[in-house]
């Protein structure tokens, strides 16, 4: 009897480790790489920094102002930020890798907003990256085919 039940916690325990999310199922870094946002609005480097995922701001459809000036990041909550270029800006902040192609604890700067907000992020069957932004209940999708930019 002893050896059944034995049998069985050692089962139910394989189980259990093989059917969680593993942090290193090799899909970690399906993230990193340049996604470019819904219209072209922006081009984003995703890419890895210390265990931790970013994206960043690396060119826009209009970079500059009506005056023909840099856009600047204007609304960000930080004033010492207020007068920095758009360009360079990071909108994906500390995601980490939780296994099955999903990357949370992070969050997502709107530039727009001059806000953040926790968010969650994965890669999709077609291979869009889904942002979704928890307390507005939206999802945003970005794609990495250069064709999305016509």
């Amino acid at each position: 009897m002893q050896k059944i039940t034995v049998l069985f916690i050692s089962a139910f325990l394989t189980t259990m480790l093989f059917s969680c999310g593993n942090p290193n199922d090799g899909h970690q870094d399906d993230i990193v790489g340049t996604w470019y946002t819904k219209g072209r609005k922006a081009t984003v480097e995703v890419y890895k920094e210390e265990g931790k995922y970013y994206g960043k701001i690396t060119d826009l459809k209009r970079p500059l102002t009506r005056e023909g000036k840099k856009k600047l990041d204007f609304r960000n909550p930080d004033p010492k930020k207020k007068n920095s270029p758009l360009m360079g800006t990071r909108l994906l902040l500390d995601l980490e890798y939780d296994g099955d192609k999903v990357w949370d604890e992070g969050r997502y700067y709107d530039y727009n907003r001059g806000k953040l907000y926790d968010c969650e992020v994965s890669v999709t069957a077609d291979s869009n990256l889904r942002i979704n932004l928890e307390s507005k209940e939206k999802d945003l999708t970005w794609k990495n085919e250069p064709q999305y930019l016509r």
